[in-house]
């Protein structure tokens, strides 16, 4: 009875082929449900606009930064502060003045309050110019920002 014995290998060889499919079948539509659920995210990411939180710190008038100033000459700083950080922000920030030999005359921190996509403009600061030669920097730093913008100076001897 060859014949009855191959049906019956068969049959066996069919049942182990389904179990086995049974067991891959679950395994692939997790592999699949993952690889489309990642890959859907990384192409909805690259095609996808999103607003990137910043801060713009820059001089409101810098046409009108000093070139030359004199020692004991007060030298106003104006600056603006535009918040594009998407809630409102409380800014520290510093006014400085650093010689060429690295003496450092440093303004009181201050503090501002700037409502989300506005702009607050400091017209009130002025850094009092210490004695010095030849060329000098001055800087304003938001604190807890990483943003600075500087200009130099050159003396009046």
């Amino acid at each position: 009875m060859p014949g009855k014995r191959d049906a019956q290998s068969s049959v066996r060889s069919v049942k182990r082929y389904l179990y086995i499919m049974g067991l891959m079948a679950p395994c692939l539509g997790v592999s699949l449900f993952l690889y489309a659920e990642r890959h859907s995210t990384a192409l909805t990411d690259a095609t996808t606009h999103k607003a990137q939180p910043y801060t713009e710190l820059y001089f409101s008038q810098p046409d009108q930064l000093p070139l030359i100033v004199q020692p004991g000459q007060n030298l106003p700083v104006s600056f603006a502060i535009h918040n594009v950080e998407a809630r409102d922000l409380i800014y520290a920030y510093a006014v400085d003045f650093m010689s060429a030999s690295g003496h450092i005359t440093a303004l009181p921190q201050e503090r501002v309050a700037v409502a989300s996509g506005r702009t607050a403009t400091i017209n009130d600061t002025a850094i009092k110019v210490p004695q010095f030669s030849g060329r000098a920097e001055v800087s304003v730093m938001l604190l807890h920002h990483s943003e600075a913008i500087h200009f130099w100076v050159d003396s009046q001897q």
